[in-house]
């Protein structure tokens, strides 16, 4: 044990070369336990009341992990077995329901699950109650037998579980076990949850008996993250008759408290309670990607034919005769048409459909770059090796990237080990050094998604060298919401509203990208997407607008162009003052989640942006004239800007400009003060409003 915070596991062997292998014990599991002998056997307090737990709706009574690596005259295998028990106080509709996901490479070998009613008595869950997907496990008490299938498929395999019977003050019990062909390399496990959990164990079993050729010792390292509570693990040593000799490490904690978050809170990973498992022979980053290099890269980028005759189809397209949107390259020299080409590559490996898995969902080798220009669809490892692959046919020098995206918190720079999700490409024209993830489909060329910016990338490089960079970070100025307004008020009240809306940079890019997801999944054309988006937008203010036109362009990558029409009868408010209602389109900055209230995160925001939102209101030919308009406003730190300027162009116009600026992109405490300021600026902007006058009949 190297200290508390992290430490080793030691067995001896190797990951890769197996001198004695050893005989795989099947998916054989122990049946389900009486409750009373689940609490004898791991000393557990009777079960929870909902008094005991007011501010929760449900209370994880046993949270297990068991994982077990073991060898076979077909390699190394890794099992795990889940086990959960949790008791239901409220919402058990909504509680009814659990997901298990099993990615590629993994098999089912085992489920069962059942409901202990309030009254003590046992409700097997039924088949119908069972959506295996693409899985083939027979239930407990089901006929057939004990068959698995692999889900061998390029996409992950979601089996869903509906306990029908769950009602307040039941206790819903499922386990299940997983298996992949591949040695037991890393892990997360989540010892904290959003529900307190009174039980949690993680318990990893590993044979003592494998050697390398050389007669070498392996170990695991672990790290703690916020749960000093766990200690160093309990040792047993044992002779398995199915593994051998062997030694269980396990790691126990007990009443964990619950986490809660906040809306728009920074990662959930940066605040929750979780340990992380990595190999010995990843004691530096250089380890971690020569073995990825050696085991998972290097065949995969072998030079191929059909690699270079897509290249060739690529490059003849017309594709390197684009613009390249923000370049500072007027000329076209040798830089500039190297950058055409790259961002053409670019272009068309970013524009084949995706497959929703991230980095380690699955197997972590890439497809073949033949193999994935076969099936015109890919995951972000196969994308990124595609991306590569074309780019060196080419001759440039390009290496993929491996990053912990910022919406899954920091990656632990002091802790080598494989806790990537994501994948980029880095690319080197001369001294000039380009960022490319090739799963963005809608961003401007050399510019990354939110997620991917100012993160820590290890890049592997040629051999599998490691080299730690920072990738780019991003500025408020790339990242604008400009929103233009013109209405016009009729005699009756009618009001017809014309709207242009300029989303640019990540705003944009997003949107093209959500529009894209809504047509796919639910089957419909993009432009009832589109309308479904404006008709949102808009109703958000005016409950009964219509939208009568639309149309979305974009104009260049990561830039939407969306202008519609709109016509409702809510814009004018005659109580005890006639005057304006609230504006349309509102910023949807985080502001309003400051309020008075205290919060205990920072307000996560993405990215650092612009808002700007100019309305003008015609009420020619309507009764009214324009009698006062709000003060201007102009409230900004180093890290909040906020102005707003109303004027009356004649008799019966008013125009206004507001602008809102936030230039990181977390708020943190320090800015609170003043976001609070803007919000009662805001606020006496709405009570004073526009007021009106009726003018005299002519």
């Amino acid at each position: 044990m190297k200290n508390a915070n992290e430490s080793t596991v030691s067995v001896r062997g190797s990951l890769w070369i197996l001198a004695l292998l050893l005989i795989l014990t099947g998916g054989c599991r122990p049946a389900f336990r009486t409750m009373a002998e689940i609490q004898r056997a791991y000393d557990l307090p009777p079960l929870p009341t909902a008094e005991q737990y007011p501010d929760f709706d449900a209370v994880v009574v046993l949270a297990t992990v068991d994982t077990e690596l073991y060898g076979t005259d077909r390699g190394l295998w890794t099992d795990q077995v889940f086990h959960r028990i949790v008791r239901v106080f409220r919402n058990a509709e909504a509680r009814a329901n659990v997901e298990i996901d099993l990615f590629p490479g993994e098999q089912l070998v085992a489920l069962e699950a059942r409901i202990h009613t309030p009254e003590g008595r046992i409700l097997p869950i039924r088949r119908e109650e069972v959506d295996l997907g693409r899985a083939n496990v027979p239930l407990p008490g089901t006929s057939g037998s004990e068959t698995s299938v692999d889900n061998a498929s390029i996409e992950k395999n979601t089996v869903r579980l509906h306990f029908e019977g769950l009602v307040p003050g039941a206790t819903y019990e499922y386990r299940y076990r997983l298996r992949r062909k591949e040695p037991y390399l890393y892990d997360s496990w989540a010892v904290q949850e959003y529900d307190p959990v009174l039980f949690a164990q993680y318990r990893l079993t590993v044979p003592q008996i494998l050697y390398d050729e050389e007669g070498k010792e392996w170990d695991w390292r672990y790290r703690y993250y916020r749960c000093a509570r766990i200690g160093s693990p309990v040792i047993v040593e044992e002779n398995n008759p199915g593994l051998g000799l062997t030694e269980t490490y396990t790691w126990t904690l007990r009443d964990v408290p619950g986490f809660t978050p906040e809306p728009r809170m920074p990662p959930h990973e940066e605040y929750l309670s979780y340990a992380r498992f990595a190999h010995t022979a990843w004691e530096t980053w250089d380890e971690v990607t020569e073995s990825y290099w050696t085991n998972h890269l290097t065949e995969a980028l072998e030079p191929d034919d059909r690699v270079a005759e897509a290249l060739r189809d690529i490059l003849s397209s017309g594709a390197t005769s684009m613009s390249i949107s923000g370049s500072s390259l007027a000329s076209d020299d040798e830089l500039a048409r190297a950058r055409r080409k790259v961002a053409a590559i670019a272009r068309y490996v970013q524009q084949m459909p995706a497959i929703d898995l991230e980095l380690g969902q699955g197997s972590l080798t890439p497809a073949k770059p033949a193999k994935v220009l076969e099936r015109g669809r890919a995951d972000t490892k196969d994308k990124a090796v595609l991306l590569v692959a074309l780019l060196r046919e080419t001759g440039y020098e390009a290496d993929p990237a491996l990053v912990v995206t910022r919406d899954h918190g920091p990656l632990d720079a002091k802790f080598p080990n494989w806790s990537f999700n994501h994948m980029l490409v880095l690319v080197e024209l001369g001294s000039e050094r380009i960022w490319i993830d090739p799963t963005a489909r809608h961003y401007p060329f050399g510019e990354l998604p939110w997620r991917s910016e100012g993160v820590e990338a290890v890049v592997v490089r040629t051999g599998g060298t490691a080299e730690l960079l920072i990738t780019p970070r991003p500025e408020a100025k790339h990242n604008s919401h400009l929103t233009e307004v013109r209405m016009t008020v009729g005699a009756d009240g009618q009001t017809r509203g014309d709207v242009e809306m300029i989303l640019d940079g990540e705003p944009g890019s997003l949107l093209l990208g959500a529009l894209d997801t809504i047509s796919e999944k639910n089957g419909t054309d993009r432009r009832d997407a589109v309308r479904q988006w404006c008709e949102s937008e808009i109703r958000s203010t005016y409950a009964d607008a219509a939208v009568t036109s639309i149309e979305l362009r974009e104009t260049s990558p990561g830039r939407a162009l969306v202008s519609f029409a709109f016509e409702t009868h809510e814009v004018i408010v005659d109580d005890i003052l006639p005057h304006l209602s609230a504006y349309p389109f509102p910023f949807d900055a985080g502001l309003d989640l400051i309020g008075q209230v205290e919060r205990r995160f920072p307000v996560e925001n993405g990215y650092p942006s612009t808002w700007t939102r100019r309305i003008t209101v015609d009420l020619e030919p309507s009764e009214y004239a324009v009698a006062a308009v709000p003060s201007n406003v102009d409230i900004h730190d180093r890290e909040i800007a906020f102005e707003s300027r109303f004027e009356i162009q004649g008799e019966q116009t008013v125009r206004s400009e507001e602008t809102l600026t936030l230039r990181r992109s977390r708020m943190l405490t320090r800015s609170y003060e003043i976001a609070r300021d803007i919000l009662d600026a805001q606020e006496m902007a709405g009570a004073t409003s526009v007021l009106l006058k009726e003018r005299p009949a002519n």
